[in-house]
Protein backbone atom coordinates (compact mmCIF):
# COMPACT_ATOMS: atom_id res chain seq x y z
CA UNK A 1 0.00 0.00 0.00
CA UNK A 2 1.73 3.13 -1.15
CA UNK A 3 -0.63 5.35 0.86
CA UNK A 4 -1.06 3.08 3.85
CA UNK A 5 -4.21 3.78 5.91
CA UNK A 6 -2.27 2.80 9.05
CA UNK A 7 -0.30 6.08 8.91
CA UNK A 8 -3.26 7.62 10.71
CA UNK A 9 -2.02 5.90 13.89
CA UNK A 10 0.74 7.41 15.99
CA UNK A 11 4.17 5.72 16.07
CA UNK A 12 3.49 4.63 19.64
CA UNK A 13 0.19 2.98 18.68
CA UNK A 14 1.81 1.15 15.76
CA UNK A 15 4.63 -0.13 17.97
CA UNK A 16 2.05 -1.42 20.45
CA UNK A 17 0.10 -3.23 17.74
CA UNK A 18 3.23 -4.69 16.14
CA UNK A 19 4.66 -5.82 19.47
CA UNK A 20 8.13 -5.54 20.97
CA UNK A 21 9.01 -9.18 20.13
CA UNK A 22 8.32 -8.66 16.44
CA UNK A 23 10.42 -5.51 16.32
CA UNK A 24 13.27 -7.34 18.06
CA UNK A 25 13.01 -10.14 15.47
CA UNK A 26 13.35 -7.54 12.71
CA UNK A 27 16.46 -6.06 14.29
CA UNK A 28 17.98 -9.57 14.05
CA UNK A 29 17.09 -10.40 10.43
CA UNK A 30 17.28 -7.04 8.66
CA UNK A 31 20.98 -6.30 9.37
CA UNK A 32 21.88 -9.78 8.08
CA UNK A 33 19.83 -9.48 4.90
CA UNK A 34 20.24 -5.73 4.22
CA UNK A 35 23.50 -4.88 5.98
CA UNK A 36 24.24 -1.73 3.98
CA UNK A 37 20.72 -0.27 3.95
CA UNK A 38 19.69 -1.15 7.52
CA UNK A 39 19.48 1.63 10.09
CA UNK A 40 17.69 0.69 13.31
CA UNK A 41 16.42 4.22 13.93
CA UNK A 42 14.69 4.14 10.52
CA UNK A 43 12.75 1.10 11.66
CA UNK A 44 10.78 3.26 14.10
CA UNK A 45 9.74 5.94 11.61
CA UNK A 46 5.96 6.03 11.21
CA UNK A 47 5.98 5.20 7.49
CA UNK A 48 8.08 2.10 8.10
CA UNK A 49 6.06 1.07 11.14
CA UNK A 50 2.88 1.35 9.05
CA UNK A 51 4.43 -0.95 6.41
CA UNK A 52 5.54 -3.44 9.07
CA UNK A 53 2.13 -3.44 10.76
CA UNK A 54 0.40 -4.05 7.43
CA UNK A 55 2.78 -6.91 6.62
CA UNK A 56 2.41 -8.65 9.99
CA UNK A 57 -1.07 -7.95 11.27
CA UNK A 58 -3.14 -5.36 9.43
CA UNK A 59 -5.53 -7.72 7.66
CA UNK A 60 -6.26 -9.79 10.78
CA UNK A 61 -6.77 -6.76 13.00
CA UNK A 62 -9.48 -5.35 10.75
CA UNK A 63 -11.68 -8.28 11.76
CA UNK A 64 -11.73 -6.97 15.35
CA UNK A 65 -14.37 -4.39 16.24
CA UNK A 66 -12.24 -2.92 19.05
CA UNK A 67 -9.36 -2.30 16.63
CA UNK A 68 -11.67 -0.71 14.06
CA UNK A 69 -12.92 1.68 16.75
CA UNK A 70 -9.32 2.63 17.58
CA UNK A 71 -8.63 3.12 13.89
CA UNK A 72 -11.67 5.29 13.23
CA UNK A 73 -10.87 7.29 16.38
CA UNK A 74 -7.44 8.07 14.92
CA UNK A 75 -8.99 9.81 11.88
CA UNK A 76 -9.12 13.58 11.74
CA UNK A 77 -12.42 15.50 11.52
CA UNK A 78 -11.94 16.26 7.82
CA UNK A 79 -11.84 12.54 6.99
CA UNK A 80 -14.77 11.73 9.28
CA UNK A 81 -16.86 14.45 7.60
CA UNK A 82 -16.31 12.64 4.28
CA UNK A 83 -17.75 9.52 5.91
CA UNK A 84 -20.75 11.34 7.47
CA UNK A 85 -23.07 10.98 4.39
CA UNK A 86 -22.74 7.21 4.54
CA UNK A 87 -24.79 7.14 7.73
CA UNK A 88 -26.71 10.39 8.05
CA UNK A 89 -29.01 12.47 5.88
CA UNK A 90 -27.75 15.62 4.20
CA UNK A 91 -27.57 18.54 6.60
CA UNK A 92 -27.14 16.33 9.67
CA UNK A 93 -24.99 18.03 12.31
CA UNK A 94 -21.49 16.55 12.47
CA UNK A 95 -20.71 14.58 15.61
CA UNK A 96 -17.31 12.95 15.77
CA UNK A 97 -18.45 10.34 18.30
CA UNK A 98 -21.52 9.35 16.27
CA UNK A 99 -19.55 8.84 13.06
CA UNK A 100 -16.92 6.76 14.90
CA UNK A 101 -19.63 4.60 16.53
CA UNK A 102 -21.45 4.17 13.22
CA UNK A 103 -18.26 3.04 11.48
CA UNK A 104 -17.31 0.71 14.32
CA UNK A 105 -20.74 -0.92 14.44
CA UNK A 106 -20.91 -1.43 10.69
CA UNK A 107 -21.04 -5.13 9.83
CA UNK A 108 -17.53 -5.84 8.55
CA UNK A 109 -18.28 -7.70 5.34
CA UNK A 110 -18.49 -6.86 1.66
CA UNK A 111 -21.54 -4.60 1.15
CA UNK A 112 -22.19 -1.18 -0.46
CA UNK A 113 -21.48 0.74 2.77
CA UNK A 114 -18.17 -0.94 3.55
CA UNK A 115 -17.06 -0.71 -0.09
CA UNK A 116 -17.62 3.06 -0.08
CA UNK A 117 -15.95 3.36 3.31
CA UNK A 118 -12.80 1.52 2.17
CA UNK A 119 -12.52 3.80 -0.87
CA UNK A 120 -12.68 6.93 1.31
CA UNK A 121 -10.06 5.51 3.70
CA UNK A 122 -7.76 4.01 1.06
CA UNK A 123 -8.19 0.51 2.51
CA UNK A 124 -7.74 -2.28 -0.01
CA UNK A 125 -11.28 -3.43 -0.86
CA UNK A 126 -10.15 -7.05 -1.11
CA UNK A 127 -9.57 -7.02 2.68
CA UNK A 128 -13.33 -7.06 3.21
CA UNK A 129 -14.61 -10.50 4.23
CA UNK A 130 -16.98 -12.05 1.72
CA UNK A 131 -20.68 -11.82 2.29
CA UNK A 132 -22.20 -15.26 2.04
CA UNK A 133 -23.89 -15.38 -1.33
CA UNK A 134 -26.29 -18.03 -2.46
CA UNK A 135 -24.73 -20.34 -5.00
CA UNK A 136 -26.96 -22.25 -7.41
CA UNK A 137 -27.79 -25.58 -5.83
CA UNK A 138 -27.82 -27.22 -9.22
CA UNK A 139 -26.46 -26.41 -12.68
CA UNK A 140 -28.31 -27.86 -15.63
CA UNK A 141 -27.44 -25.43 -18.42
CA UNK A 142 -23.84 -25.48 -19.62
CA UNK A 143 -22.81 -22.60 -21.84
CA UNK A 144 -19.69 -22.90 -23.97
CA UNK A 145 -17.47 -20.12 -22.62
CA UNK A 146 -14.00 -21.62 -22.77
CA UNK A 147 -12.23 -23.00 -25.85
CA UNK A 148 -12.02 -26.79 -25.93
CA UNK A 149 -8.65 -28.24 -24.97
CA UNK A 150 -8.23 -31.59 -26.73
CA UNK A 151 -6.44 -34.34 -24.84
CA UNK A 152 -2.80 -34.87 -25.66
CA UNK A 153 -1.78 -38.24 -27.07
CA UNK A 154 -0.64 -39.72 -23.73
CA UNK A 155 -3.84 -38.46 -22.05
CA UNK A 156 -6.03 -39.98 -24.75
CA UNK A 157 -4.36 -43.36 -24.28
CA UNK A 158 -5.19 -43.31 -20.55
CA UNK A 159 -8.73 -42.07 -21.23
CA UNK A 160 -9.48 -44.82 -23.79
CA UNK A 161 -8.21 -47.52 -21.42
CA UNK A 162 -10.33 -46.16 -18.56
CA UNK A 163 -13.51 -45.94 -20.66
CA UNK A 164 -12.91 -49.49 -21.86
CA UNK A 165 -12.38 -50.75 -18.30
CA UNK A 166 -15.65 -49.10 -17.18
CA UNK A 167 -17.52 -51.48 -19.49
CA UNK A 168 -16.81 -54.25 -16.98
CA UNK A 169 -19.38 -54.70 -14.21
CA UNK A 170 -18.46 -53.27 -10.79
CA UNK A 171 -14.99 -52.36 -12.08
CA UNK A 172 -12.53 -50.65 -9.77
CA UNK A 173 -9.15 -49.25 -10.76
CA UNK A 174 -6.64 -46.46 -10.21
CA UNK A 175 -5.57 -43.92 -12.81
CA UNK A 176 -1.99 -42.97 -12.04
CA UNK A 177 -0.45 -40.03 -13.87
CA UNK A 178 2.60 -38.03 -12.74
CA UNK A 179 2.08 -34.74 -10.98
CA UNK A 180 1.37 -32.02 -13.52
CA UNK A 181 0.29 -34.32 -16.39
CA UNK A 182 -3.46 -33.58 -16.28
CA UNK A 183 -5.25 -36.27 -14.22
CA UNK A 184 -8.32 -34.12 -13.56
CA UNK A 185 -8.72 -33.21 -17.24
CA UNK A 186 -8.51 -36.90 -18.23
CA UNK A 187 -11.03 -37.88 -15.54
CA UNK A 188 -13.56 -35.32 -16.81
CA UNK A 189 -13.24 -36.74 -20.32
CA UNK A 190 -13.86 -40.23 -18.91
CA UNK A 191 -16.97 -39.07 -16.99
CA UNK A 192 -18.33 -37.27 -20.06
CA UNK A 193 -17.89 -40.33 -22.28
CA UNK A 194 -19.34 -42.60 -19.57
CA UNK A 195 -22.49 -40.46 -19.44
CA UNK A 196 -22.79 -40.06 -23.22
CA UNK A 197 -22.31 -43.76 -23.98
CA UNK A 198 -24.68 -45.10 -21.32
CA UNK A 199 -28.09 -46.38 -22.45
CA UNK A 200 -29.68 -45.07 -19.24
CA UNK A 201 -29.38 -42.08 -16.91
CA UNK A 202 -26.28 -42.47 -14.74
CA UNK A 203 -25.40 -41.10 -11.32
CA UNK A 204 -21.76 -40.13 -10.67
CA UNK A 205 -20.15 -38.94 -7.41
CA UNK A 206 -16.80 -37.11 -7.33
CA UNK A 207 -15.10 -37.14 -3.91
CA UNK A 208 -12.15 -35.03 -2.80
CA UNK A 209 -10.70 -34.22 0.62
CA UNK A 210 -10.23 -30.49 0.09
CA UNK A 211 -12.64 -27.74 -0.93
CA UNK A 212 -10.11 -26.33 -3.41
CA UNK A 213 -9.96 -29.69 -5.17
CA UNK A 214 -13.76 -29.79 -5.34
CA UNK A 215 -13.89 -26.29 -6.78
CA UNK A 216 -11.21 -27.13 -9.34
CA UNK A 217 -13.05 -30.30 -10.39
CA UNK A 218 -16.36 -28.41 -10.61
CA UNK A 219 -14.88 -25.81 -12.96
CA UNK A 220 -13.01 -28.38 -15.03
CA UNK A 221 -16.15 -30.46 -15.59
CA UNK A 222 -18.14 -27.42 -16.72
CA UNK A 223 -15.42 -26.56 -19.24
CA UNK A 224 -15.30 -30.10 -20.65
CA UNK A 225 -19.01 -31.00 -20.54
CA UNK A 226 -20.05 -27.76 -22.25
CA UNK A 227 -18.26 -29.10 -25.36
CA UNK A 228 -18.91 -32.85 -25.10
CA UNK A 229 -22.51 -32.95 -23.79
CA UNK A 230 -24.95 -35.11 -25.73
CA UNK A 231 -27.50 -35.44 -22.93
CA UNK A 232 -29.11 -33.47 -20.12
CA UNK A 233 -27.12 -33.55 -16.88
CA UNK A 234 -27.55 -31.96 -13.45
CA UNK A 235 -24.40 -30.86 -11.61
CA UNK A 236 -24.55 -30.62 -7.79
CA UNK A 237 -22.05 -29.07 -5.35
CA UNK A 238 -21.69 -30.45 -1.83
CA UNK A 239 -18.53 -29.14 -0.25
CA UNK A 240 -18.84 -25.72 1.45
CA UNK A 241 -19.65 -25.71 5.15
CA UNK A 242 -22.38 -23.18 4.47
CA UNK A 243 -23.93 -25.13 1.60
CA UNK A 244 -27.58 -25.86 2.23
CA UNK A 245 -27.81 -27.98 -0.91
CA UNK A 246 -30.11 -30.92 -0.42
CA UNK A 247 -30.31 -33.69 -2.94
CA UNK A 248 -33.82 -34.19 -4.33
CA UNK A 249 -35.79 -37.24 -3.28
CA UNK A 250 -34.96 -38.74 -6.61
CA UNK A 251 -32.25 -37.96 -9.16
CA UNK A 252 -34.25 -37.93 -12.36
CA UNK A 253 -31.53 -37.09 -14.90
CA UNK A 254 -27.88 -37.88 -15.47
CA UNK A 255 -26.24 -36.42 -12.38
CA UNK A 256 -22.74 -35.52 -11.22
CA UNK A 257 -22.37 -34.70 -7.53
CA UNK A 258 -19.09 -33.11 -6.46
CA UNK A 259 -18.49 -33.23 -2.71
CA UNK A 260 -15.77 -33.37 -0.12
CA UNK A 261 -15.28 -36.28 2.26
CA UNK A 262 -15.47 -34.25 5.46
CA UNK A 263 -18.83 -32.67 4.67
CA UNK A 264 -20.33 -35.90 3.39
CA UNK A 265 -19.08 -37.89 6.37
CA UNK A 266 -20.55 -35.34 8.75
CA UNK A 267 -23.88 -35.27 6.91
CA UNK A 268 -24.12 -39.05 6.60
CA UNK A 269 -23.40 -39.45 10.31
CA UNK A 270 -25.95 -36.80 11.36
CA UNK A 271 -28.67 -37.21 8.75
CA UNK A 272 -28.37 -40.35 6.65
CA UNK A 273 -31.88 -39.77 5.27
CA UNK A 274 -30.55 -36.85 3.20
CA UNK A 275 -28.78 -39.34 0.95
CA UNK A 276 -31.63 -41.74 0.33
CA UNK A 277 -31.85 -40.48 -3.25
CA UNK A 278 -28.39 -41.80 -4.09
CA UNK A 279 -28.03 -44.78 -1.77
CA UNK A 280 -27.64 -47.88 -3.95
CA UNK A 281 -28.15 -45.84 -7.12
CA UNK A 282 -24.63 -44.57 -7.86
CA UNK A 283 -23.13 -45.92 -11.04
CA UNK A 284 -19.65 -44.43 -10.61
CA UNK A 285 -17.56 -42.90 -7.82
CA UNK A 286 -14.36 -40.97 -8.57
CA UNK A 287 -11.96 -40.55 -5.64
CA UNK A 288 -9.50 -37.71 -6.13
CA UNK A 289 -6.23 -38.48 -4.31
CA UNK A 290 -6.98 -42.22 -4.21
CA UNK A 291 -4.73 -42.92 -1.22
CA UNK A 292 -7.46 -41.41 0.98
CA UNK A 293 -9.92 -44.16 0.02
CA UNK A 294 -9.10 -46.63 2.79
CA UNK A 295 -8.95 -44.16 5.68
CA UNK A 296 -11.81 -45.20 8.03
CA UNK A 297 -13.93 -42.06 7.69
CA UNK A 298 -13.51 -41.91 3.92
CA UNK A 299 -14.21 -45.62 3.51
CA UNK A 300 -17.44 -45.12 5.46
CA UNK A 301 -18.58 -42.51 2.93
CA UNK A 302 -17.82 -44.79 -0.02
CA UNK A 303 -19.38 -47.86 1.63
CA UNK A 304 -22.52 -45.94 2.62
CA UNK A 305 -23.10 -44.41 -0.80
CA UNK A 306 -22.16 -47.31 -3.07
CA UNK A 307 -23.66 -50.67 -3.91
CA UNK A 308 -22.27 -53.91 -5.28
CA UNK A 309 -22.68 -52.60 -8.84
CA UNK A 310 -21.00 -49.19 -8.29
CA UNK A 311 -17.80 -48.68 -10.28
CA UNK A 312 -14.95 -46.84 -8.53
CA UNK A 313 -11.98 -44.93 -10.00
CA UNK A 314 -9.13 -43.54 -7.90
CA UNK A 315 -6.90 -40.74 -9.17
CA UNK A 316 -3.33 -40.33 -7.98
CA UNK A 317 0.19 -39.31 -8.89
CA UNK A 318 1.60 -41.82 -6.38
CA UNK A 319 -0.35 -45.08 -6.06
CA UNK A 320 1.01 -46.06 -2.63
CA UNK A 321 -0.48 -44.75 0.61
CA UNK A 322 2.82 -45.02 2.46
CA UNK A 323 6.14 -46.21 1.12
CA UNK A 324 6.97 -47.86 4.47
CA UNK A 325 3.61 -49.51 5.12
CA UNK A 326 3.21 -52.54 2.87
CA UNK A 327 0.02 -53.61 4.63
CA UNK A 328 -1.56 -50.21 3.98
CA UNK A 329 -0.46 -50.28 0.34
CA UNK A 330 -1.90 -53.79 -0.09
CA UNK A 331 -5.23 -52.67 1.40
CA UNK A 332 -5.31 -49.77 -1.04
CA UNK A 333 -4.48 -52.05 -3.96
CA UNK A 334 -7.15 -54.55 -2.90
CA UNK A 335 -9.73 -51.76 -2.60
CA UNK A 336 -9.19 -50.98 -6.29
CA UNK A 337 -9.13 -54.67 -7.33
CA UNK A 338 -5.37 -54.47 -7.92
CA UNK A 339 -5.89 -52.67 -11.22
CA UNK A 340 -4.02 -49.57 -12.37
CA UNK A 341 -3.99 -47.56 -15.61
CA UNK A 342 -0.88 -45.50 -16.31
CA UNK A 343 0.76 -43.65 -19.16
CA UNK A 344 2.37 -46.39 -21.31
CA UNK A 345 6.07 -46.94 -20.66
CA UNK A 346 8.46 -45.06 -22.91
CA UNK A 347 12.06 -46.06 -23.74
CA UNK A 348 13.40 -43.05 -21.83
CA UNK A 349 10.89 -43.41 -18.96
CA UNK A 350 7.57 -41.60 -18.52
CA UNK A 351 8.99 -38.59 -16.63
CA UNK A 352 11.72 -38.00 -19.24
CA UNK A 353 9.15 -38.45 -22.01
CA UNK A 354 6.84 -35.81 -20.47
CA UNK A 355 9.78 -33.50 -19.87
CA UNK A 356 10.97 -33.90 -23.48
CA UNK A 357 7.41 -33.19 -24.61
CA UNK A 358 7.53 -29.97 -22.51
CA UNK A 359 4.58 -31.17 -20.43
CA UNK A 360 6.78 -31.22 -17.32
CA UNK A 361 9.38 -28.60 -16.50
CA UNK A 362 12.96 -29.48 -15.55
CA UNK A 363 13.10 -29.68 -11.76
CA UNK A 364 16.33 -28.35 -10.26
CA UNK A 365 16.89 -29.49 -6.71
CA UNK A 366 18.53 -27.25 -4.10
CA UNK A 367 18.79 -28.13 -0.43
CA UNK A 368 19.47 -26.03 2.65
CA UNK A 369 21.57 -27.85 5.27
CA UNK A 370 21.24 -26.76 8.89
CA UNK A 371 23.50 -27.64 11.81
CA UNK A 372 20.60 -27.70 14.25
CA UNK A 373 19.89 -31.05 15.93
CA UNK A 374 16.33 -32.01 16.78
CA UNK A 375 16.00 -34.75 19.39
CA UNK A 376 12.70 -36.62 19.50
CA UNK A 377 11.23 -38.24 22.60
CA UNK A 378 9.75 -41.74 22.42
CA UNK A 379 6.24 -40.25 22.30
CA UNK A 380 7.23 -37.86 19.51
CA UNK A 381 8.76 -40.71 17.49
CA UNK A 382 5.51 -42.64 17.83
CA UNK A 383 3.57 -39.58 16.67
CA UNK A 384 5.76 -39.31 13.57
CA UNK A 385 5.45 -42.99 12.75
CA UNK A 386 1.67 -42.77 13.00
CA UNK A 387 1.05 -39.48 11.19
CA UNK A 388 4.20 -39.04 9.05
CA UNK A 389 4.31 -35.54 10.54
CA UNK A 390 6.57 -33.71 12.95
CA UNK A 391 4.78 -33.15 16.29
CA UNK A 392 3.41 -29.60 16.82
CA UNK A 393 6.00 -28.89 19.55
CA UNK A 394 8.86 -29.58 17.11
CA UNK A 395 7.23 -27.45 14.41
CA UNK A 396 7.00 -24.61 16.94
CA UNK A 397 10.68 -25.11 17.82
CA UNK A 398 11.65 -24.88 14.14
CA UNK A 399 9.39 -21.85 13.64
CA UNK A 400 11.47 -19.97 16.22
CA UNK A 401 14.82 -21.17 14.84
CA UNK A 402 16.50 -17.93 13.72
CA UNK A 403 19.35 -19.60 11.83
CA UNK A 404 16.97 -21.80 9.86
CA UNK A 405 14.65 -18.88 9.07
CA UNK A 406 17.59 -16.75 7.99
CA UNK A 407 18.74 -19.45 5.53
CA UNK A 408 15.23 -19.67 4.07
CA UNK A 409 14.93 -15.89 3.74
CA UNK A 410 18.39 -15.67 2.19
CA UNK A 411 17.50 -18.30 -0.44
CA UNK A 412 14.29 -16.51 -1.39
CA UNK A 413 16.08 -13.15 -1.49
CA UNK A 414 18.80 -14.55 -3.78
CA UNK A 415 16.21 -16.13 -6.10
CA UNK A 416 14.55 -12.75 -6.59
CA UNK A 417 17.84 -10.89 -6.98
CA UNK A 418 18.81 -13.30 -9.76
CA UNK A 419 15.33 -13.06 -11.33
CA UNK A 420 13.21 -10.04 -10.34
CA UNK A 421 10.19 -11.67 -12.04
CA UNK A 422 10.46 -14.89 -10.02
CA UNK A 423 7.23 -16.58 -8.93
CA UNK A 424 7.93 -18.40 -5.68
CA UNK A 425 5.50 -20.62 -3.79
CA UNK A 426 6.52 -20.90 -0.13
CA UNK A 427 5.24 -23.71 2.12
CA UNK A 428 5.71 -22.79 5.78
CA UNK A 429 6.01 -24.94 8.89
CA UNK A 430 2.57 -23.76 10.01
CA UNK A 431 0.32 -20.74 9.48
CA UNK A 432 2.23 -18.61 12.01
CA UNK A 433 5.50 -19.37 10.22
CA UNK A 434 4.04 -18.63 6.79
CA UNK A 435 2.74 -15.25 8.00
CA UNK A 436 6.06 -14.45 9.66
CA UNK A 437 8.17 -15.19 6.57
CA UNK A 438 5.70 -13.24 4.43
CA UNK A 439 5.93 -10.22 6.73
CA UNK A 440 9.74 -10.25 6.79
CA UNK A 441 9.80 -10.44 2.99
CA UNK A 442 7.50 -7.44 2.74
CA UNK A 443 9.69 -5.53 5.18
CA UNK A 444 12.64 -6.32 2.89
CA UNK A 445 10.72 -4.75 0.00
CA UNK A 446 9.80 -8.09 -1.61
CA UNK A 447 6.23 -8.36 -2.87
CA UNK A 448 4.69 -11.24 -0.92
CA UNK A 449 1.27 -12.29 0.39
CA UNK A 450 0.02 -15.04 2.69
CA UNK A 451 -3.15 -17.13 2.34
CA UNK A 452 -4.71 -19.71 4.63
CA UNK A 453 -8.10 -21.30 5.20
CA UNK A 454 -9.39 -18.21 7.02
CA UNK A 455 -8.51 -15.82 4.19
CA UNK A 456 -11.78 -14.59 2.68
CA UNK A 457 -12.56 -16.03 -0.74
CA UNK A 458 -12.47 -12.57 -2.31
CA UNK A 459 -9.15 -11.73 -0.70
CA UNK A 460 -7.74 -15.13 -1.67
CA UNK A 461 -8.89 -14.73 -5.28
CA UNK A 462 -7.30 -11.27 -5.42
CA UNK A 463 -3.98 -12.57 -4.04
CA UNK A 464 -3.87 -15.60 -6.36
CA UNK A 465 -4.70 -13.41 -9.34
CA UNK A 466 -1.88 -11.01 -8.41
CA UNK A 467 0.52 -13.94 -8.13
CA UNK A 468 -0.48 -15.36 -11.50
CA UNK A 469 -0.13 -11.92 -13.15
CA UNK A 470 3.35 -11.45 -11.70
CA UNK A 471 2.39 -8.62 -9.35
CA UNK A 472 3.63 -10.74 -6.42
CA UNK A 473 6.97 -12.50 -6.19
CA UNK A 474 6.13 -14.81 -3.31
CA UNK A 475 2.92 -16.56 -2.28
CA UNK A 476 3.20 -17.92 1.27
CA UNK A 477 1.00 -20.64 2.75
CA UNK A 478 1.18 -23.66 5.02
CA UNK A 479 -0.40 -26.36 2.84
CA UNK A 480 -3.45 -24.71 1.32
CA UNK A 481 -1.81 -24.43 -2.09
CA UNK A 482 -0.56 -28.03 -2.23
CA UNK A 483 -3.71 -29.09 -4.11
CA UNK A 484 -6.46 -27.42 -6.09
CA UNK A 485 -4.28 -24.48 -7.09
CA UNK A 486 -2.85 -23.89 -10.52
CA UNK A 487 -0.30 -21.19 -11.34
CA UNK A 488 1.68 -22.73 -14.22
CA UNK A 489 4.31 -19.97 -14.27
CA UNK A 490 5.52 -20.84 -10.75
CA UNK A 491 9.29 -21.26 -11.12
CA UNK A 492 10.40 -21.90 -7.51
CA UNK A 493 8.96 -24.05 -4.72
CA UNK A 494 10.35 -23.52 -1.20
CA UNK A 495 9.43 -26.28 1.27
CA UNK A 496 10.22 -25.20 4.84
CA UNK A 497 8.38 -28.07 6.50
CA UNK A 498 10.11 -31.47 6.70
CA UNK A 499 7.90 -33.76 4.61
CA UNK A 500 7.72 -37.50 5.28
CA UNK A 501 4.75 -38.23 3.03
CA UNK A 502 5.49 -39.08 -0.57
CA UNK A 503 1.91 -38.16 -1.50
CA UNK A 504 2.15 -34.69 0.08
CA UNK A 505 5.62 -34.07 -1.37
CA UNK A 506 4.30 -35.03 -4.81
CA UNK A 507 1.41 -32.57 -4.44
CA UNK A 508 3.71 -29.75 -3.32
CA UNK A 509 6.36 -30.05 -6.03
CA UNK A 510 3.59 -30.54 -8.58
CA UNK A 511 2.66 -26.87 -8.18
CA UNK A 512 5.87 -26.00 -10.04
CA UNK A 513 6.20 -28.81 -12.57
CA UNK A 514 3.90 -27.50 -15.32
CA UNK A 515 5.96 -27.39 -18.51
CA UNK A 516 5.80 -24.87 -21.38
CA UNK A 517 3.50 -27.13 -23.46
CA UNK A 518 0.72 -26.49 -20.92
CA UNK A 519 1.54 -22.87 -20.17
CA UNK A 520 4.22 -23.50 -17.56
CA UNK A 521 7.96 -22.95 -17.29
CA UNK A 522 11.06 -24.57 -18.77
CA UNK A 523 12.51 -25.22 -15.32
CA UNK A 524 11.51 -25.03 -11.68
CA UNK A 525 13.78 -24.86 -8.64
CA UNK A 526 12.73 -27.00 -5.66
CA UNK A 527 14.29 -25.77 -2.41
CA UNK A 528 13.87 -27.69 0.85
CA UNK A 529 15.63 -28.01 4.20
CA UNK A 530 17.73 -30.93 5.42
CA UNK A 531 17.19 -31.10 9.19
CA UNK A 532 19.16 -33.35 11.53
CA UNK A 533 16.37 -35.22 13.33
CA UNK A 534 17.74 -37.49 16.05
CA UNK A 535 15.64 -40.53 16.90
CA UNK A 536 13.94 -40.97 13.54
CA UNK A 537 15.17 -42.54 10.33
CA UNK A 538 16.43 -40.15 7.66
CA UNK A 539 13.61 -38.88 5.47
CA UNK A 540 15.77 -38.80 2.34
CA UNK A 541 13.61 -41.64 1.00
CA UNK A 542 10.93 -39.06 0.14
CA UNK A 543 13.30 -37.06 -2.03
CA UNK A 544 14.96 -40.14 -3.52
CA UNK A 545 11.51 -41.30 -4.63
CA UNK A 546 11.44 -38.31 -6.98
CA UNK A 547 15.04 -38.59 -8.17
CA UNK A 548 14.15 -38.79 -11.85
CA UNK A 549 12.32 -35.45 -11.60
CA UNK A 550 15.40 -33.62 -10.39
CA UNK A 551 18.61 -32.14 -11.71
CA UNK A 552 20.94 -31.42 -8.78
CA UNK A 553 22.73 -28.09 -8.53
Amino acid sequence: MSNSPWKKFSSEQLQTYIGINTLEELTYYLPLLRSQEFNESDLYKKNNLATIFNAFSGVDYLEKKEFRKDYFSSLDDETLKKILPLFFAEGHKFSREKVIDSCSNLKWERNPETERLTKILNIDESLLPDKKESIPEIISNFETIYPFKSLKEYQSTVSFKAIDELKNSASRFVIQMPTGSGKTRVAMEVISQFVNESDKDVKVLWLAHQKELCSQAFQCFIEVWSHLKLKKLDLYRLWDDGDKTLLPNKLNNNSLIIGNFQKLYSEITKSPEKFESINNSLDLIIIDEAHKAIAPTYKKVVDNLSSIKTKVIGLTATPGRSIHNEESNKSLSDFFHNKIITIPDKPQGVISYLRDAKVLSRAIYDRIHTEEKITLSKKQREYMEQFLELPPQILKQLTNDKVRNFELLKKIDLQIKSNPDAKILFFGLNIVHSKFICAILNTLGIKASHVDGKTSLNRRASILDSFKKGELNVLCNERLMSTGFDAPKTDTIVIARPTFSIVLYSQIIGRGLRGPAIGGTEKCTIIDVKDNIIGFSDHDFVYEYFDEYFENI
